[in-house]
């Protein structure tokens, strides 16, 4: 990191030399912004008494809360017909609700009246209302007796007696409660007597289980006069009250948000533009395209594909996409045309939609890059005596058309014979680009597998039909994500406000899961692992870092998405970011300097690398422009933020530190670091954990130590530690603080360890409330509310063992997304039901419902487990660990059936022989070991054992479909064959070429050879899997992809159709009892994910 320079007395800092010059701010300039009268009149119209009712509804009362505007006249002359009005009104309603009547001052001189001619009913025709006597005749059943009235009658009109007050409470009184803060709150009611409620702490104890706060009930207040209940007796009948957990009444519309009623009638002026076509002015969205992918080759092969004409796409993006929509003989597609003549070819996205605009369909050109019309027709070649070679011309292989449409590219219109032209299209069409070529049965085909040459030899009877080399006639498409990734990110939960969903990433793909209704979005955008993501203010846009991988196309880059269509908006520093991005977040709805930048609501978009010099950047994100940026610290970042009230400020912190920067886009468009802000005082902490604001604008930290710091900022924006206001949370936790949620009605939630506690930030950050997580959960890692502003105190917790929690500090918290915390390397399905089972190194073994989504039983073991097996009955369960043992469960329930030491080396593979008498054991140590199952699991013998190799450890086996015969995979990918019934190893690979195999798990053989030379040098493939219909083969590599084979692949170069979604090595990969779903998993990621097998027109 470059020295800082200083210029004078400035406070700001610049961490990087890019000019001599650098703006100063005068502090003395700086004035604090004045209150405008608009402020004072919004605070001062909190004093209206807004339960007052209009004189003409006689149905209004103790059950309504609709408010009218006070109205202060200067015409005296109103005044009187008003107040008898309004004297006469109250008589009526009081008398309605059996109220004493309530004496009237001189300020009811004031209240509101409609503008209304409409007299006010007389007190007779009050009494006559149907209404009224309804409501007296539902009281009489009731049992209450008759109506407490001494009515007399004088002048034609009835008025009640005065009546005593109900001083002891023993009638009840009746009153609604609405939660503080909230207007959707529809507002409880409680009827509040001595006898029921004896003390106010009682009510308040029922009224935090009805109206749920975050650190529930504390505090009562009067609606609309905001004065705070001491006791029982203060309650009046017919009145609203606020509930609320701290000690700040929030003035906001009660009651009043509701849907209007439905009025026919003429349509109004102001609503015609409802009725008007959309525009190009009106609506500046234009709608998506539907374009028709045809395939080159294949013309019959169509696809549809929608384009989201108002986001930025990246071409590349869309010609992957297409690769796997439509059949290409040679994926990927390299080309697009239009299919209309002349053929034009798209060079871009924006030439797609701008001049393409009244083009549908699209041909897809593969390697082949030009469409058939466009191709260069070869002459017909004569021999010496000039005769025609046409009735003996032979088929063009692959290479040879390849290479003349490179060549002739730019002649598409070179003249030849049509007959000769359409010869040449039959001849590509039948051959489909695959050169098949006559192999003697009897010789072995060589075969380069991880930088060694090996041997294969085919079957004695083998079908080309079945084996062409062709794309698979199904897809795949993710159905489910099991799991949480929480262990080692932070920043990787967050609520979509729109639709309540949760949104978190694990491995190369985002979740967007609703837990209402049981289903899950998944956005697969991504190319590598996902590191961080935030969501827009405006709740709409999603923004998603991801590491680099190790080619250009995979570079460390920032996705903007919408979290709705899933579409890509923008791609965000591509070959800019280096390592990766620790984190990024969107600027808020803060103010900024008029005339300083055009930065504004949501405009902007920062992210932090994750190399040496952490660099800070800032970014228009819809342009995908940098507007600033500079290098932070050499030490660790752990995250950084936009301060909410002002957009040129903002906040990175880590190691030792926490650092306030300002941003300067008007001149030189600089960041430069504050150094009169984040000093500490007496004690700098290890690390700064997290952060978090008030809605007064401070800041506030935790670090590893377990303090909360709170920093306020004085009129030149510098910000100190507010000893008064931490002297609470200095201690707050014993352990780090990993996370801090400040709610809407002040409280400030933060989680240290397994605590999670609450804080009133209106009373000096006071404790209020805490609870402690279950011992299975882990250590808090992140809070979130549910719903937003959290006013009800109901919250996500997810933590350190890859789980989220819901619940809130009133009621009990419950998982709602649990999975594996350490590497996964054993998953098997169930050979009878669509289940799976999966075993980690987390010592955890889950049985998983593939319809259902969720665990059907969980045990724990007492050793890390490496491999699994399952009997073909469904019954035993046998789990390999890495003490040397096997430890067999009951597939029904997880009950433990025995545990059975094989050795102190590791065990890598175990197989079930087809049979169900005989389990095969392969070690670390390169033994095989042989056991007869007994007694349905609870007893297994050892019948023989083998080296195979010494020191070479056992990756994979299987058993042949009579139970006699073994193959295993070694450590340096050798494959071995081995006679069970001898206990010898069969030397030559001849002899086993027609023997068939029950599974395939071996990663290599004769069937395989096709999915090997797809691969680039140096990668190799992991695992494999053959469906239970043996057409089709799942196989996971080491660079985390998945590709889909046509069972067996032996042609060179077999096609596939691929999909990544893990970010590393993938370990485990089966096929469900009906080949419905594939089940992958990845090691680092403990990620298990679900994909649909369908036939291409469903994807």
């Amino acid at each position: 990191m470059e020295p800082d320079k200083e210029d004078g007395n400035s406070r700001y800092l610049e961490t990087r030399s890019t000019s001599n010059s650098w703006p100063k701010l005068d502090a003395g300039r700086r004035k604090k912004r004045s209150r405008s009268k608009l402020d004072i009149l919004s605070r001062n119209s909190y004093l209206v008494d807004d339960t007052d009712v209009e004189a003409g509804d006689v149905n209004a009362g103790a059950g309504s809360l609709k408010g009218t505007e006070t109205v202060i006249t200067g015409e005296s002359r109103f005044e009187t017909n008003m107040q008898k009005t309004r004297k006469l009104f109250k008589r009526q309603v009081m008398t309605k609700h059996r109220l004493p009547p309530v004496p009237l001052t001189d300020d009811d001189d004031h209240s509101s009246f409609s503008d209304s001619t409409e007299q006010p009913k007389s007190y007779r025709t009050f009494l006559r209302d149907q209404r009224y006597e309804d409501q007296k005749h539902r009281d009489n059943s009731l049992g209450r007796g008759q109506l407490p009235l001494q009515i007399r009658q004088q002048n034609d009109l009835y008025e009640p007696q005065p009546q005593e007050e109900n001083v002891g409470g023993l009638k009840g009184r009746r009153v609604m409660f609405f939660r503080n803060g909230d207007i959707h709150f529809k507002p409880k009611q409680v009827l509040i007597n001595q006898k029921t409620y004896a003390n106010l702490e009682k009510l308040l104890v029922d009224l935090s289980s009805m109206v749920e706060t975050s650190t529930g009930v504390k505090h009562i207040f009067s609606w609309p006069e905001g004065r705070e209940i001491k006791s029982i007796k203060d309650f009046e009948n017919g009145k609203y009250y606020i509930c609320s957990s701290t000690s700040k009444l929030q003035r906001v519309d009660y009651g009043n948000s509701k849907e209007n009623h439905w009025k026919g009638g003429k349509i109004d002026r102001k609503e015609n533009f409802l009725f008007q076509q959309d525009g190009k002015v009106q609506s500046p969205l234009r709608r998506p395209r539907i374009l028709t992918i045809i395939s080159n080759m294949y013309r019959d092969s169509r696809e549809k594909l929608i384009l989201n004409t108002n986001s930025q796409m990246n071409f590349e993006d869309i010609l992957n996409d297409i690769s796997n929509m439509v059949n290409i003989p040679n994926p990927p597609v390299r080309a697009l045309y239009t299919e209309r003549p002349p053929h034009q070819k798209v060079e871009s996205y924006s030439q797609l939609i701008r001049e393409f605009a009244d083009h549908d369909n699209f041909l897809a050109c593969g390697e082949e890059m030009l469409p058939f019309e466009l191709m260069p027709k070869k002459p017909i070649a004569a021999d010496s005596q000039g005769k025609s070679k046409k009735g003996v011309r032979r088929r063009n292989t692959k290479s040879e058309l390849i290479r003349v449409s490179r060549d002739q590219s730019l002649s598409p219109t070179r003249e030849s014979e049509d007959t000769a032209f359409n010869e040449l299209v039959q001849d590509k069409v039948s051959s489909r680009f695959v050169a098949k070529t006559k192999r003697n049965k009897t010789d072995s085909i060589k075969v380069e597998i991880n930088g060694k040459i090996r041997e294969f030899f085919p079957p004695s009877v083998q079908q080309d039909d079945d084996d062409d080399g062709r794309k698979p006639d199904k897809k795949t498409k993710l159905d489910w994500v099991y799991g949480f990734r929480g262990r080692d990110v932070k920043q990787n939960l967050a609520v979509l406000p729109s639709s309540g969903q949760l949104v978190y990433f694990v491995a190369a793909v985002v979740v967007l899961y609703d837990k209402k209704f049981s289903t899950q979005k998944h956005y697969l955008g991504h190319s590598e692992e996902i590191t961080c993501l935030t969501i827009h203010p405006n709740g709409r846009f999603i923004a998603t870092g991801q590491t680099a991988g190790k080619t250009p196309d995979k570079g460390a880059h920032v996705r903007v998405w919408d979290g709705t269509s899933l579409s890509t908006y923008a791609v965000i520093g591509l070959g800019i970011f280096q390592q990766g991005i620790s984190c990024v977040n969107f600027s808020d709805k803060g103010t900024m300097n008029a005339g300083k930048s055009n930065a504004s609501y949501g405009e902007l978009l920062m992210a932090i690398d994750d190399s040496d010099r952490h660099q800070l950047s800032v970014w228009d994100w819809q342009t995908e422009k940098v507007l600033a940026k500079t290098t932070t610290s050499s030490d660790p970042v752990v995250s950084g933020c936009f301060y909410p009230n002002d957009e040129t400020i903002l906040i990175t912190y880590g190691k030792e530190h926490i650092h306030f920067w300002k941003m300067f886009l008007d001149k030189g468009k600089k960041i430069m670091r504050d150094k009169l802000s984040g000093v500490f005082e007496d004690y700098v902490p290890k690390f700064v954990t997290s952060v978090c604001f008030s809605s007064s604008g401070n800041v506030i930290t935790g670090d590893s130590t377990g303090a909360i710091l709170v920093w306020s900022h004085d009129e030149n924006n510098v910000f100190t530690i507010n000893e008064e206001l931490s002297q609470y949370t200095k201690k707050a936790h014993k352990k780090s603080v990993s996370s801090l949620c400040m709610l809407g009605d002040g409280t400030l939630l933060s989680g240290g360890g397994n605590e999670v506690k609450a804080w009133d930030s209106i009373n000096d950050y006071a404790p209020v409330k805490e609870r402690i997580l279950p011992s299975t959960a882990g250590h808090v890692r992140s809070i979130v509310p549910i719903n937003k502003g959290g006013l009800d105190g109901s919250i996500y917790v997810s933590t350190t063992r890859n789980k989220v929690l819901e619940g809130s500090l009133q009621l009990k918290f419950k998982f709602i997304i649990q999975g594996h915390v350490e590497e996964l390397w054993a998953v098997e399905s169930h050979p009878l039901e669509q289940t799976f089972i999966s075993a980690g190194h987390d010592q955890t073994v889950v049985k998983w419902s593939a319809v259902a989504h969720t665990a059907v039983w969980k045990v724990n073991v007492e050793n890390p487990c490496t491999c699994i097996s399952i009997d073909p009955r469904g019954r035993i369960v046998a789990l390999g660990t890495t003490a040397g043992k096997i430890i067999a469960l009951n597939s029904l329930n997880g009950a433990m059936l025995t545990t059975l030491p094989c050795g102190a080396a590791q065990i890598n593979a175990l197989g079930f022989s087809p049979d169900g008498k005989l389990l095969g054991v392969g070690t670390f140590d390169g033994f095989i070991q042989i056991y007869h199952v007994q007694e349905e699991g609870h007893q297994f013998f050892k019948t023989h054992i083998s080296s195979l190799k010494h020191n070479i450890f056992i990756m994979h086996l299987d058993w042949s479909v009579d139970s006699k015969y073994i193959q295993a995979v070694l450590g340096d990918y050798e494959i071995v064959y081995w006679d069970v019934t001898t206990g010898q190893k069969i030397k030559s690979p001849r002899l086993v070429r027609d023997i068939k195999w029950a599974t395939q798990n071996c990663p290599i053989g004769y069937p395989l050879i096709g999915a090997w030379q797809n691969l680039d040098r140096g990668d190799v493939i992991n695992v494999v899997v053959r469906s239970q219909y043996q057409d089709l083969m799942m196989i996971g590599d080491s660079k985390g992809q998945l590709r889909l084979y046509k069972w067996p692949s032996a042609p060179s170069k077999a096609n596939f159709r691929h999909t990544k979604v893990f970010s590393s090595n993938v370990t485990c990969v089966t096929f469900t009892c009906d080949d419905n779903f594939v089940i992958a998993s990845g090691g680092n990621d403990a990620a298990l994910m679900q994909f649909s097998v369908l036939d291409p027109v469903n994807t």
